[in-house]
């Protein structure tokens, strides 16, 4: 008897294809599928080819501009003489920037494309960096920020939206998993960057580095970002709209459940990022590169976690990654206490992997629920998800800041309130099913 050919085979019968894919969107298929079959079947019908590779690449002046900074901050503080209270405002205004310029730049692609939109962020992205090189004092360094971070929003939406005018059900959260190893393997190397140019070139030449990252991007998104959303698919720009889809977004109580868990979530990090620096000097007396050192186990915990989710999200599911990652977040919160009580080094880093481990098992599930709610206004769902994510974040890391006494335990407390939170905001989703699978289904 001839055996019929593998799944992945020119020659696969098509009764056999067809159950492969129904298996797949389920999220019920033992084995693991092959790439090619999985990705191309559940593309979305008339979609252009845009490589995942490319959107990695074309959402990496986000994180680099986010993170390059923490390791710059003592050095900053110290030539503009400045106190901790303003010294936050260096990575806040960066992220509630970056979170709230997403609730102009999603509707903006709606209508006008995503090309556009991405290229002039770029633009942006360049100018805001060439600002803070030159910039003669700390306002007009925080307006170069703000520059930055205006820019940079449209490589967090861009890569997300496009995702999901490529791929459809199961397939759009493994990719979204995929586009976001950019905000995971950038940050292991940013800070780095941020501190060796800082100790070999002063401050000011990681800003430098910014503009030039900007600019390769920038040459890479003309040739290779051909437009996903064609005209006859956009959304008119009108402001009646626009406020009706945030309603309708903001209505649904999954979309809310789906954004604010991860962004909760997330909220611990970047709490770290504003307090943890300090920290790290003043009781462990790191220096620059010792603090991006330091920072990299928190890297290290988002990439793995990110990595994870986009290998089981077909077969875990979106609401046992949130669940699974609201559970290690809050392990790792438990550990930081005893960290900071005992003032070990070792436990505060182990601590801090654990809580964006959590964080990265949560994000890309929780971004891929959230623009599922409404797939017909992906840009747009992209957008306030990244609002809320960006500037939630943004204003924890201020009150992180305003909150600080010096003994870090005011923010291990806050992280335990956002764990909580965060654990209200899954547990309604096990009584529904997966959008993701039930689109697919």
């Amino acid at each position: 008897m001839r055996r019929a050919p593998p799944a992945g085979s020119a020659r696969a019968a098509p009764g056999r294809a067809a159950r492969i894919v129904r298996k797949i969107g389920a999220g019920g298929i033992a084995g693991r599928a092959p790439r090619k079959e999985s990705v191309s079947l559940n593309r979305n019908p008339g979609a252009v080819a845009i490589s995942i590779p490319w959107l990695i690449v074309a959402g990496v002046c986000s994180p680099f501009g986010f993170n390059v900074v923490p390791a710059l901050l003592p050095a900053i503080q110290g030539e503009f003489a400045l106190d901790g209270a303003r010294m936050q405002w260096m990575v806040s205004l960066y992220s509630l920037t970056l979170g709230m310029g997403q609730l102009i730049g999603g509707p903006l692609s709606d209508a006008l494309g995503r090309r556009g939109v991405l290229l002039a962020g770029l633009a942006i992205f360049v100018a805001g960096s060439v600002a803070a090189v030159l910039a003669p004092t700390y306002e007009v360094l925080l307006a170069a920020r703000l520059m930055q971070g205006l820019g940079a929003c449209a490589t967090l939406v861009i890569p997300r939206a496009t995702v999901r005018d490529c791929f459809a059900g199961a397939d759009a959260a493994r990719a979204m998993a995929l586009v976001m190893l950019s905000l995971a393997i950038t940050p292991t190397v940013a800070p780095l960057i941020g501190g060796v140019l800082e100790v070999l070139l002063g401050w000011r030449s990681a800003f430098a580095a910014c503009a030039v990252l900007g600019i390769a991007v920038l040459a890479a998104a003309l040739r290779l970002h051909h437009e996903s959303l064609p005209p006859a698919r956009r959304a008119p720009l009108r402001l009646a709209p626009l406020l009706r889809g945030y309603a309708a977004l903001l209505a649904s109580w999954r979309f809310c459940a789906y954004a604010l868990s991860f962004s909760l979530l997330n909220c611990c990090f970047m709490g770290f990022m504003v307090v943890g620096p300090s920290y790290l000097a003043r009781t462990f007396g790191l220096a620059s590169t010792g603090i991006a050192l330091a920072m990299l186990a928190g890297y290290l915990g988002f990439t793995i976690g990110n990595v994870v989710a986009a290998r089981r999200v077909r077969r875990a599911g979106v609401d046992r990654l949130l669940a699974l990652g609201t559970v290690v977040v809050l392990a790792g919160t438990l550990v930081l206490f005893g960290a900071v009580h005992a003032r070990s080094l070792g436990w505060l880093l182990a601590a801090v992997c654990a809580q964006s481990l959590g964080t990265g098992l949560a994000f890309s599930p929780g971004i891929a629920g959230a623009t599922a709610t409404l797939p017909e206004r992906a840009g747009t769902a992209s957008a306030l998800t990244g609002a809320i994510q960006l500037g939630g974040g943004a204003l924890f890391a201020m009150l992180s800041g305003v909150i600080d006494d010096g003994s870090f335990m005011p923010y291990a407390w806050s992280c335990l309130v956002a764990c909580a939170a965060a654990a209200l905001c899954v547990l309604p989703l096990w009584r529904g099913r997966d959008p993701l699978r039930s689109r697919a289904a």
